[in-house]
């Protein structure tokens, strides 16, 4: 176990973490298992936010997300496999375990197509459409619940119902709108390069703004350093 500007982070190898996912829904439980993929932006906001920094260490698993965690962590002295939240996302619906998606666009998910998931809800619901959806999950009582409501939203929401459902709840935020054809994920050589945020960029501009939380956070980290 490590920490990323007091987020928690568990350094385990995606096969260590993939054999703990399978023992745990091969076994049916009576409580939730909390799974948080962290990347450099939600450890910023985490930072700034108490609220979702106690949640995010609430979490059972929290695993490191992207090149700038495993930055972190590589300044503290600890190697770490990185663990995509998409290829995460992917890997349990390629498994056959039965999957519940709540998020992304109607659009998105109509494209999401995967035998094994047996319910879907876009990420745009009010208090009223939140207990029909909650009733939704009870009654398919679902595996696995794959939350793509957003970093940050989607794992308040998670927390906040865990005691109620007893399912494996990650927060996997875009990784619907890659899987199912929508978004196009950066090639390899931007990937093996530690260089997908500016692919994401170049293709969405827009998304510069958020981008900038990049660089707080490489900043916040050299700070925290110097502190010591």
């Amino acid at each position: 176990m490590a920490e990323v500007l007091g987020t928690r982070v568990d350094i385990m190898t995606r096969r260590e973490v993939e054999q703990k996912i399978s023992a745990y829904l091969k076994v049916k439980s009576e409580k939730s298992c909390f799974i948080v993929t962290a990347n450099a932006e939600i450890c910023y906001r985490a930072a700034k936010d108490p609220e979702l920094r106690a949640v995010l260490n609430s979490a059972d698993l929290c695993l490191p997300d992207s090149v700038g965690a495993r930055w972190a962590l590589r300044r503290q002295g600890i190697a770490a496999e990185l663990y995509p939240g998409v290829e995460l996302a992917e890997w349990i619906l390629r498994q056959g375990f039965s999957v519940y998606v709540l998020g992304a666009k109607p659009e998105v998910l109509a494209r999401l197509r995967f035998p094994n998931i047996v319910g879907k809800h876009h990420g745009f619901f009010d208090a009223d459409a939140e207990k029909s959806i909650l009733a939704e999950i009870q009654r398919l009582q679902p595996q696995v619940i794959l939350a793509a409501l957003g970093a940050g939203k989607q794992e308040l929401w998670l927390s906040r119902h865990k005691n109620s459902l007893k399912s494996l709840l990650i927060g996997v935020g875009g990784a619907i709108d890659v899987i199912s054809g929508c978004k196009r994920r950066a090639p390899k050589i931007f990937r093996k390069a530690g260089l997908e945020w500016f692919y994401r960029l170049l293709r969405e501009p827009q998304r510069l703004f958020r981008q900038l939380n990049l660089l707080r956070f490489c900043l916040a980290v050299l700070r925290e350093k110097q502190g010591d």
